[in-house]
């Protein structure tokens, strides 16, 4: 199991932004839905790997949280609410939340083979720089560029010249973020890869 948990930076100076996160997580394939914990803190269980890239991608565009990823084994009630949620990958996803908090790129990977963790970690951290630099208005591009539509519907679309558009994609990144995704999804897999969903819950019923 995969298991995020996403923490607000400067929470108590800032305003609450964690119901604007939520949205913008929802469409995110999830085993246990994204939903404030506690304070300004939200936690969910993404449906494997692209989706837990998914969530931290949408949670590096946002912008100032600390992101936790934790693997391993877990459990989810009938209810699959990620608040009822036990085991390995929620203690790992809490520590990982509190190294991020200590990192230059607020964002760690816990699991129990730490190496692996590592791995998926440097590379997250990497795509998280990438990701974290481009502007408004690259993301505006990169948008309509990844729902499909050509350099030159993309320009008109956003009434700027094919020249502009191809700028915007060049200075994105994100044919940097395109080779590499295929890369962390399978070190995302390869720390799912005990897990592979919910432990069944051995308790009541």
């Amino acid at each position: 199991m995969l298991v995020l948990t996403i923490d607000q930076q400067g929470s108590r100076t800032g305003q609450d932004r964690v119901p604007g996160l939520l949205r913008a997580l929802e469409a995110v394939p999830v085993q246990a839905a994204f939903e404030r914990t506690v304070g300004d803190e939200l936690q969910g269980v993404p449906q494997g790997a692209e989706a837990a890239y998914q969530a931290i991608r949408v949670a590096t565009r946002d912008g100032d949280w600390h992101v936790g990823l934790g693997a391993g084994p877990g459990e989810l009630d009938d209810g699959a609410s990620t608040r009822a949620g036990r085991g390995p990958a929620f203690l790992h996803a809490r520590q990982a939340v509190e190294a991020a908090k200590g990192s230059r790129v607020s964002l760690a990977v816990r699991a129990p083979d730490a190496q692996a963790a590592a791995r998926a970690q440097a590379v997250l951290r990497l795509l998280a720089c990438l990701l974290g630099r481009r502007t408004p208005a690259q993301w505006e591009a990169v948008d309509l560029l990844e729902e499909g539509l050509s350099g030159h519907e993309a320009a008109t679309r956003l009434g700027i010249s094919d020249q502009a558009l191809s700028q915007r994609r060049l200075t994105s990144g994100l044919e940097e973020e395109v080779g590499a995704r295929p890369y962390v999804i399978d070190l995302l897999r390869a720390l799912d890869a005990p897990a592979q969903g919910p432990v069944p819950s051995s308790g009541k019923g």
